[in-house]
């Protein structure tokens, strides 16, 4: 899948009167270590959550599945 994969910040005002980005970031590296994070927080959410709620939990857990599938074929070193 050719393309490239870039990170956007954005900022949230606590008034909540829209967004807007601040910045975008086309650096590989990054772009993994955040891809990593995010596949990471998903599994602990989806482990807390089957504490709680099985079904949640097992939902969760599919999710976070999908989104590390997705980031592998987005950024194959993730």
């Amino acid at each position: 899948m050719p393309g490239t994969v870039t990170l956007v910040l954005i900022y949230e005002p606590s008034s909540g009167s829209g967004s807007f980005p601040v910045a975008r970031i086309d650096d590989k590296d990054l772009a993994m270590a955040v891809a990593r994070k995010a596949i990471q927080i998903a599994k602990r959410r989806a482990r807390r959550l089957s504490v709680v709620d099985p079904d949640i939990g097992k939902q969760e857990q599919v999710e976070a599945k999908r989104l590390s599938d997705l980031l592998a074929i987005l950024l194959p070193s993730a």
